[in-house]
C-alpha cells in the first residue's frame, strides 16, 4: 500500500489540473478524484479526526497518565502499567 503524503498529494492535484487544462475538462471520475484530493490535502493540515467520545492517547505512558491511573484505582493491587499496555496493545491489533 502506498504511503499519502502532502508532496504526492500536491503532485497529483497538479497534475490532474494540467489534464483539465490541456484538455478543457476532467472526467467525472477524474473530477471526483481531484476534489477528493484536495479534501484529504485540508485534512492533512489540521486536527487529527477523532470520533466523538474517543480521544488520542500517547502509547508511552506519561507520569501524569500514570498518577491518574494509580488515583484512580487506588483500591485494586495490579500492575497498571502492564495492564494499560496491554490495552494499548490490544487496541491496536482491531
Amino acid at each position: 500500500m502506498r504511503r499519502v503524503t502532502k508532496e504526492n498529494l500536491t503532485v497529483q492535484i497538479d497534475r490532474l489540473y494540467k489534464i483539465k487544462e490541456e484538455q478543457g475538462q476532467l472526467s467525472m471520475s477524474g473530477e471526483y478524484t481531484l476534489q477528493a484530493y484536495e479534501m484529504l490535502l485540508a485534512t492533512m493540515d489540521g486536527e487529527p479526526i477523532v470520533p466523538e467520545g474517543y480521544k488520542i492517547v500517547p502509547t508511552e505512558l506519561t507520569s501524569e497518565m500514570v498518577k491518574a491511573f494509580r488515583s484512580f484505582c487506588e483500591a485494586y493491587d495490579v500492575d497498571l502499567i502492564a495492564g494499560y499496555k496491554a490495552m494499548l496493545e490490544a487496541a491496536q491489533k482491531e
